[in-house]
């Protein structure tokens, strides 16, 4: 299990959790805290809580090299074989090594911030989360590299057992078309290279970090099918710990149920207009 605490944005204190049950647990000195990518809803909580479906992709650790390597497309395999014959290289960024380096960090940060602008997504890197990942020991980035440059990094949040993706991101700026191909094959080559990474090290579970629903986004579902890994149902909540949490969460949900009826009247009365 993984449990971090920091600040957001000076006022709130979070407390992030992975590979938890979320059973109902005493958190002190805490105003929310996240449960991410629970395989069930958890008992224990009332009502003011927020929880939102979702899916990931799951590759199984304790199966052989060769078991995992059958799993992956013929597609994909290819990408990785062409991406290693390109001179795609590799580097390992563990916790001890950027805490003595926070420079790595920060340029991350600044590339993925740059990235979703460059892709019009919205968002930016949590750093105090990473910061608080490095500081007990669970944050590992790896980055593939072509001619000297960092094209690719995936960042993983991991307890010893099991990871899971937090975030990717690729070079940002304008490139051509023969790089962009060599991106795509680093990617994949990343992809592989820390499977084999977390394998070599014991871990049993390699989670992608999510599946998305949105359409926008069916490419990396794409990319991360090209795995063969197992997708499951998951849940995120949101489990307020303090007057200002609970606070917040009311708010929140009161807002969002007015919004819900808002647009059921609208729609109503739309399909009650004589468009003839």
């Amino acid at each position: 299990m993984v449990k971090v605490k920091y600040k957001k944005k000076g006022l709130l204190c979070i407390c992030s959790n992975w590979f938890s049950a979320g059973n109902k647990e005493i958190i002190s000195k805490c105003d929310l805290a996240f449960y991410f990518a629970l395989p069930k809803l958890p008992s224990g909580y009332n009502k003011n809580i927020l929880i939102r479906d979702a899916f990931t992709l799951i590759t199984d650790l304790t199966c052989s090299e060769e078991e995992l390597m059958d799993k992956i497309h013929s597609a994909t395999k290819y990408k990785i074989r062409r991406a290693k014959k390109d001179g795609v290289t590799s580097a390992v960024f563990d916790s001890e090594y950027i805490s003595k380096n926070p420079s790595v960090l920060d340029e991350f940060a600044q590339l993925y911030d740059q990235f979703l602008k460059s892709k019009k997504l919205s968002g930016k890197c949590d750093l105090p989360l990473l910061k608080a990942c490095v500081a007990g020991g669970n944050l590992v980035i790896i980055c593939a590299r072509f001619n000297d440059q960092n094209l690719v990094y995936h960042v993983y949040i991991t307890d010893g057992t099991a990871t899971r993706l937090h975030y990717s991101s690729s070079l940002f700026r304008e490139v051509d078309d023969d790089l962009k191909t060599i991106i795509g094959r680093a990617n994949r080559l990343l992809h592989w290279t820390g499977i084999t990474l977390f394998k070599d090290r014991g871990y049993k579970v390699y989670d992608w970090g999510g599946y998305s629903k949105r359409k926008d986004l069916k490419n990396i579902n794409l990319l991360k099918d090209g795995f063969g890994g197992t997708k499951l149902a998951v849940f995120h909540i949101c489990v307020p710990c303090s007057f200002l949490g609970s606070t917040l969460i009311f708010g929140f949900r009161m807002i969002a149920k007015a919004c819900y009826f808002i647009n059921k009247i609208v729609y109503i009365k739309f399909c009650q207009i004589d468009f003839r």
